[in-house]
Formats: C-alpha cells, sequence, structure tokens
C-alpha cells in the first residue's frame, strides 16, 4: 500500500471550483445588496462561526489508512472557501491539524478571529463517511457521506445532509492506483468522487447554516454626540453623511422566529461622520433629529 501524500489545498480548491479562498479568510464579512460609490453598502452578512468534528469512517474501507482524517480535512479546505463562514477544528484533534499544517493549507491557522467582539458559539458540523468504494477495475467510484449540522446551544440538528456521488470513466485503467492524495489520484473516479462529494457537502452545510446580518445603526446617542456600530472595518469614512431612520417594524421567519429583515421607518434627518476608529466610528447632526438608539442609516449620501 503506497504511503499517502498531500496536494496543495489550492489545487483542490480549483478542482472543487472554491477559488478565492484566501480573500474569504482574510474579509471581515460578505456585503450583500447594492453598493455606493464609496464603497458602504447598507446590508453586510456576519461570517457564521462552524466547528468541524471528525467523520467517522464507517464504509469498510481497508485501502486508505486515516480517510476519516483525510476526507475531513478536505471538507474544512472546501468551508474555508466559503466567505460566509469561519471554520475551526477540534482542539484536541491534533493529528488532523497537524495534517492542516503540514500542507500548508490556506485554511492555517486552524481559527480565525471574529470581527465581532464576542463570538458566538460554532455550528456543529459532524457525521460519516458510509461508502467509499472502487467499482469494475476501478472504472467506477462512489463516495457517500452522512452531515449533520447542529445548533451549539439547543443541541438541536438544523440540518440532516445526505451526499452520493458516484463517477463512472470509460477508460479501463490497467497499471497501479497511483499514490492516494497525489494530483494524479485526484484524476481517478475514486479521487473525482471524494471531491465530488466534499462540494456537495459544502454548497448543502453552507445553505443549512442560518445567516446574522450587519447593518448600520446609531448605537449611542448622548447630547450631541453620536456613535456608530462600526468603523473602518465596516467601511464608514469621515465627512461621509447619511439620511437616518426611525427603527421599523421586523420581519420575522412565522416558524423560527428569527428576524429576516428590518422595514425602513420614517426618515428622521441627516448626519455626518466626524471621526471613525478601527471599529466605531462617530457622527454629528445635519439636520433633523432627535436621533436615538437603534436607528438605521440609509446608505451613504452622494456629496
Amino acid at each position: 500500500m503506497s504511503k499517502c501524500r498531500d496536494i496543495s489545498p489550492l489545487k483542490r480548491f480549483r478542482i472543487l471550483g472554491a477559488a478565492g479562498c484566501l480573500v474569504a479568510l482574510t474579509s471581515g464579512c460578505t456585503t450583500i445588496g447594492p453598493s455606493s460609490n464609496n464603497g458602504l453598502v447598507s446590508r453586510q452578512a456576519l461570517p457564521a462561526p462552524v466547528l468541524v468534528r471528525r467523520l467517522q469512517d464507517r464504509s469498510g474501507n481497508k485501502q486508505i489508512p486515516a480517510l476519516d482524517r483525510e476526507m475531513t480535512a478536505l471538507l474544512i479546505e472546501a468551508l474555508a472557501g466559503e466567505p460566509a463562514l469561519v471554520v475551526s477544528t477540534p482542539p484536541h484533534d491534533a493529528s488532523l491539524t497537524e495534517r492542516l499544517r503540514r500542507t500548508k493549507s490556506a485554511f492555517w491557522p486552524p481559527t480565525k478571529a471574529l470581527s465581532r467582539a464576542r463570538a458566538p458559539d460554532p455550528y456543529i458540523i459532524e457525521g460519516s463517511i458510509t461508502a467509499f468504494t472502487p467499482k469494475t477495475s476501478r472504472r467506477e467510484a462512489s463516495v457517500a457521506l452522512r452531515l449533520t449540522v447542529r445548533d451549539p446551544n439547543s443541541g438541536r440538528t438544523l440540518s440532516t445532509i445526505p451526499v452520493n456521488h458516484t463517477v463512472r470513466n470509460r477508460r479501463r485503467s490497467d497499471g497501479a492506483a497511483p499514490p492516494f492524495g497525489s494530483e494524479a489520484y485526484f484524476q481517478t473516479p475514486l479521487g473525482q468522487a471524494m471531491l465530488g462529494a466534499i462540494d456537495a457537502a459544502r454548497g448543502e452545510i453552507t445553505k443549512a447554516i442560518p445567516m446574522d446580518y450587519w447593518e448600520p445603526l446609531i448605537a449611542a446617542a448622548t447630547g450631541k454626540r453620536i456613535i456608530l456600530n462600526g468603523g473602518r472595518d465596516r467601511g464608514f469614512r469621515k465627512n461621509q453623511t447619511y439620511t437616518v431612520f426611525t427603527v421599523g417594524e421586523n420581519v420575522t421567519d412565522p416558524i423560527t422566529g428569527k428576524v429576516l429583515t428590518t422595514l425602513m421607518g420614517r426618515e428622521r434627518g441627516r448626519l455626518r461622520v466626524t471621526r471613525v476608529e478601527a471599529h466605531v466610528a462617530y457622527a454629528e447632526a445635519v439636520i433633523g433629529g432627535p436621533f436615538n438608539r437603534m436607528q438605521r442609516l440609509g446608505s451613504p449620501n452622494r456629496r
């Protein structure tokens, strides 16, 4: 049996179509909606923290040692390419974190600080490898996973994700199988089935994770001093002016009660940004008022 070899995770991402991993790891959030000329958008998706536990190997595989570790590492690297997620590994799984470190994964280090003062508990990703099967002289292969996404606070299962990916190759392979983890291995039906299963799991996990959003709001208003709920990290700039609206009505999911969006309230006036720090900005009234905590800012006004 050949010894496992590592393949660059960035090459894996190219095969998976997950380009942009490094950008995702360095950006604080994913912006949505129309942006203004000076870069700030009115609503931004906050990255959701997830913790990936090592998958259990229930496939009956006898060909590849540490298949559970290798498949888990592939899943982590794929999820790390999602801008909406911040990924970490179990803190005591030394073998898995060493595997990621040794390959100089774009995911490394295994945790990334959120751009929030206090990070929430991560959503738990766990499950098993239920099939890992080469067939018909290595011309056909099937890889199956069964994953769950759990809420960290209630322990409730948010989603059960079955994945089954089969690859068929008309060309017969008469030579020796390439070493596991090599570039050539991931061109075989079994290697392609692995990557296909991981890519399908990545998409389903991303859809299952609830999203929270950041919106520009007044965090505090005392006299003439107005403090906003973001700074340079959210795109605020000195001398920007904003239209301020009263607190609008929350629109909630009829089943979960989760706030989906907030309708715009009545126009209250305008303010101008006077100072910007890393995570907070200060503003002064230009016209209108009174201004209070939780009032919403529209997109920056053109000057």
